[in-house]
């Protein structure tokens, strides 16, 4: 017995499951590895949940990144 395992993008799955499932045979056995679906899923509902209610200023944002980088920049150049 073989085992093969596909990677299939969500708007080909449809499709590759019924022409899987359409072959009906003794000999071949379709396993759904839903695992991999509630993962991505589960994924972006947690990230959804860390900026929930959250109003972000995409300026305020941006020079606060920046100037972690600037801190990370001088101490490194202390060294």
């Amino acid at each position: 017995m073989h085992t093969v395992k596909l990677n299939i993008q969500d708007s080909a799955y449809s499709h590759v499951m019924y022409l899987l499932k359409s072959l009906n045979s003794k000999d071949i056995e379709v396993i759904e590895d839903d695992n991999m679906v509630n993962d991505k899923q589960d994924a972006i509902r947690k990230s959804t949940g860390i900026l929930a209610g959250k109003n972000i200023d995409p300026l305020k944002w941006q020079d606060d990144i920046r100037s972690e980088w600037d801190e990370r920049e001088t101490l490194l150049n202390r060294l």
